[in-house]
């Protein structure tokens, strides 16, 4: 996505969505999966289906076996009343706000009514979209997406409690953060031989694989090359393209072995993106951050970063030489953000088990004993249910109702007062 589109988070969501479910829907229209689902003799004990793309829950109710869906994004309100976790969007903001600390009064509904419209658009336009293709690809008698979906057996959610505020959440919901985590390898040998002879050490800035920096505004562009020709330190940085003005000390690649890159010991500060992986690798690996965010889920990811002290967050828009390096000098210097960072890491890494050990033995789990004891008894309820909206409206009613009695009553016997009143004066008048 390129890093000049729009910046609403909204709409970034929206396209997203609207974007899978073509994909899926093009999936499902070609020969390979056809033949795939058309085979009566192809049978599976349990599929791993990917959460955010809702169509590809399409395979759950043709397969008709236990799924287990895996989504390595944060929890989304409809993900989080799906499975019955709490879905309070200020004490568990969804990973698609500017900021959620310390908000003011103005910011707080900016952010309620986001996720509102967010959460209706998602389910009374999209829903009813995905609805359509569902129906249109398997006939009218499909059932409904949501009811489909809602039939998960768990998921596999693959970032960390403390990354989601230690939000409560029932035991079918599996924090797997770092599972795509991998002991590190021998880097290439130019890049080894790099990072060993650079005696003031390595700044590593990648905005990660689904944004095109290239495509970032021109001033933005000039301030990196600028303050990064003012920096004694060497810089790594990843780029799709040729890179105008480029100084000596910046080796440009299309690619880097990031995890493997951030765990040698040169390396002073990484300046990313925000996406959720870098920042477990960052984490991983003990290596404190500058974050410029552009897409989606980032400017949560980086609002944690502050929330933690373990990096900087910038705003392209409002971005200068001098924000630019104070950012990266301040991260170097100050020896409170990479503490921060590797206290951070030995929180997130003291678990009795590895994420996919974790994932293992709750596959297992599932397979041997099905999974209907972890169902939340709040799985799958309407919002309007969850909230006992009938019961607010009732007491609400019969308060109204109450009231509107007493005022009734009290003007009755005021009335009956006042008559009483003019009776007694008329009678001492005429004696």
């Amino acid at each position: 996505m390129s890093t000049s589109e729009t910046s609403d988070l909204s709409a970034q969501v929206k396209h997203i969505l609207t974007t899978l479910s073509y994909l899926v829907e093009e999936q499902f229209k070609s020969t390979e999966v056809q033949k795939l689902i058309s085979d009566q003799e192809k049978s599976f004990d349990m599929l791993f289906l990917e959460h955010f793309p809702r169509l590809a829950s399409i395979y759950a109710h043709l397969y008709k076996v236990p799924v287990i869906q895996f989504n390595s994004f944060g929890l989304m309100r409809g993900t989080a009343e799906m499975m019955g976790a709490s879905s309070h969007c200020i004490l568990y903001p969804i990973p698609i706000h500017y900021n959620f600390f310390n908000l003011t009064i103005w910011e707080t509904i900016t952010n309620i009514s986001r996720n509102t419209v967010l959460y209706f658009n998602y389910y009374y336009n999209l829903c009813y979209s995905d609805n359509e293709i569902s129906k249109r690809l398997f006939g009218q008698d499909f059932p409904d997406i949501e009811e489909v979906r809602g039939n998960a057996s768990l998921l596999f959610l693959n970032i960390h409690n403390l990354w989601d505020f230690n939000r409560p959440q029932p035991k079918s919901v599996i924090n797997l953060s770092g599972i795509h985590y991998y002991t590190r390898r021998e880097l290439p040998k130019d890049l080894q031989i790099y990072l060993d002879h650079s005696k003031n050490g390595v700044i590593y800035m990648s905005l990660g694989t689904n944004s095109r920096p290239s495509s970032l505004p021109i001033n933005t562009i000039r301030i990196i090359t600028r303050v990064f020709a003012q920096l004694p330190y060497n810089v790594l940085l990843k780029w799709d393209g040729e890179l105008v003005g480029n100084p000596k000390n910046v080796k440009v690649l299309k690619w880097f072995p990031q995890s493997d890159l951030l765990g040698h010991p040169n390396i002073k500060v990484f300046i990313t993106q925000g996406g959720l992986q870098s920042s477990v690798e960052a984490i991983n690996s003990g290596v404190p951050l500058v974050a410029l965010p552009l897409l989606i889920d980032q400017w949560y990811n980086t609002e944690i970063y502050k929330h933690y002290k373990i990096g900087i967050q910038l705003h392209k828009d409002t971005l200068t030489d001098d924000k630019f390096k104070n950012s990266i000098e301040t991260v170097i210097s100050d020896v409170s953000y990479r503490a921060n960072i590797i206290k951070l890491r030995s929180l997130m890494q003291d678990q009795p088990q590895t994420a996919l050990q974790r994932a293992v033995w709750w596959t297992e789990h599932v397979l041997q004993h099905g999974a209907k004891h972890l169902r939340a008894p709040a799985a799958n309820m309407h919002w309007a249910v969850y909230y006992e909206l009938e019961l607010v409206f009732t007491v609400i009613s019969i308060f109204i109702v109450s009231i509107i009695i007493v005022k009734k009553a009290l003007s009755y016997v005021m009335f009956k007062v006042v008559i009483i009143f003019k009776r007694i004066l008329l009678k001492q008048k005429f004696d």
